[in-house]
């Protein structure tokens, strides 16, 4: 096997697209052949595939219009090449402004077609690392290098997406800030390599009790950090807090030099939904609202959480 993706071949001719497939199976090629330029285009959406081998003259789609319809709307890279008996200079620029890649001239030469298909299996190697070196490049840009948390900036642009989708559903959303008890402590005893373990592992412990793909957590400063909970009540958001709060309290943090328990402390805010405000006054006030009630679960003693309401710890004492 040369490639990890089948290569498609779209044919109405059986006959020919039998051949091709034969002569791309002695290569060690996985072949998907289609006989159907709309059965064609539903296989190339459902499979991994970048290299589509297609005919251009076919009875209901013709390979230029295969090739126009993906390009429209298909957002991954596949390198398409033309086969057709048409070799003009006219046919040959109408086929590559249509979005075609390379093309083979009718009947095959075996040999010109496997150099073309290795051709673009380079481009398509160098592709995949494009795209690769890019989500690598965008991660960098958004998550906090330590802790593999959301960075500020992040943070700031996606809290004001999430606050125009909540009033757009009319939808909760709840944000509770996060701060770990006495921190400054702990890198002054035990050293900022100590310091950063437990930052990680603190971390960890908030993205694993979240909903996946639904709330996500941002680095907020230091040893604070934000958590956004879409479409969330007030109420819920406070058993998340207590829950997390329970988390860290019982677990024990594994650093270079030493094992130590820590606390933190929760505030928690909610938008409010009966609010007129511009999306900036929002933005700052369930920021402030929630960094308010975090002071408040500090100035109580640390290793509360606070909304609204009094904190769930002291309401059960």
């Amino acid at each position: 096997m040369q490639n990890s993706f089948p290569i498609i071949v779209i044919d109405d001719d059986p006959f020919f697209s039998e051949v091709v497939r034969q002569v791309l199976l002695h290569q060690g090629y996985e072949v998907i052949v289609s006989n159907d330029a709309a059965e064609a285009l539903d296989i190339i959406q459902t499979t991994q595939s970048r290299m589509i081998l297609c005919d251009w003259m076919m009875p209901d789609l013709s390979g230029l219009e295969v090739i126009q319809l993906l390009r429209s709307c298909d957002k991954q890279y596949r390198y398409f090449i033309l086969m057709t008996a048409k070799n003009s200079s006219d046919e040959v620029v109408a086929g590559l402004s249509a979005g075609a890649d390379d093309y083979v001239t009718k009947p095959i030469n075996k040999i010109e077609l496997l150099a073309r298909i290795q051709c673009g299996m380079r481009i398509i190697s160098q592709q995949q690392e494009i795209e690769e070196q890019n989500v690598t490049l965008k991660s960098l840009a958004e998550k906090d290098e330590l802790t593999g948390a959301y960075n500020r900036r992040y943070f700031n642009q996606a809290l004001s997406k999430e606050i125009r989708r909540a009033r757009r559903y009319q939808q909760p959303l709840s944000l509770i800030l996060a701060d770990i008890d006495h921190f400054k402590n702990i890198n002054d005893q035990w050293g900022h390599q100590a310091g950063d373990d437990i930052l990680t592992e603190y971390c960890s412990i908030q993205q694993g009790e979240l909903r996946f793909d639904v709330d996500w957590v941002a680095r907020y400063g230091g040893e604070e950090f934000v958590i956004v909970l879409p479409n969330t009540s007030h109420l819920k958001a406070l058993q998340v807090a207590e829950k997390l709060r329970q988390k860290v309290e019982l677990n024990s943090f594994v650093t270079t030099n030493v094992v130590l328990n820590v606390t933190s402390s929760y505030g928690i805010a909610t938008l409010d939904e009966t609010s007129s405000c511009d999306l900036s006054d929002e933005f700052s006030s369930l920021l402030k609202r929630a960094d308010e009630r975090l002071y408040q679960s500090k100035a109580r003693g640390r290793n509360q959480c606070t909304g609204v309401i009094h904190a769930l710890k002291a309401m059960s004492a």
